[in-house]
């Protein structure tokens, strides 16, 4: 009867450990970057960005993606004069390349506005409006 038990236990373990690395691989994405060479987790179905949060942004394709800091949410007014960010009409401590300009726009209901980044995190490279559907996820490790 002891055999039986150990045996129950077995399986019910290795069933608990075949459903958690199949929703893991569901809910966690890697991703690779070059130039340096970086690793990192992606959570594919963590909700609706925040301010500030760094993303993944498909660009051509699941596999090609650039990384994103977003600064506006759906539905806020940005503007950027001279790299000064003013986000809903007050100015933000946040300071872009001066040579950043872009006039006054709201964004639509499932936008937002986010500032690229160059492969090592170390520079800002560009900035502009993303739709929801491009969002891979939040960047929940980077190594």
């Amino acid at each position: 009867m002891t055999q039986i038990l150990r045996e129950i236990k077995i399986w019910r373990l290795l069933i608990i450990i075949c459903l958690t690395v199949t929703i893991g691989l569901y809910l966690i994405k890697p991703i690779y970057l070059l130039k340096p060479f970086k690793l990192g987790l992606i959570c594919k179905v963590c909700a609706t960005p925040n301010l500030n949060q760094t993303i993944a942004i498909k660009l051509a394709g699941e596999n090609v993606t650039t990384l994103a800091k977003v600064i506006a949410k759906p539905l806020d007014t940005v503007e950027i004069s001279n790299g000064q960010l003013s986000l809903n009409k007050s100015i933000s401590e946040l300071l872009l390349p001066a040579s950043f300009n872009y006039s006054e726009r709201r964004n639509e209901e499932f936008e937002f506005f986010v500032i690229i980044y160059n492969q090592n995190l170390s520079k800002i490279i560009d900035y502009g409006r993303v739709k929801q559907s491009r969002i891979i996820g939040k960047v929940v490790f980077l190594w």
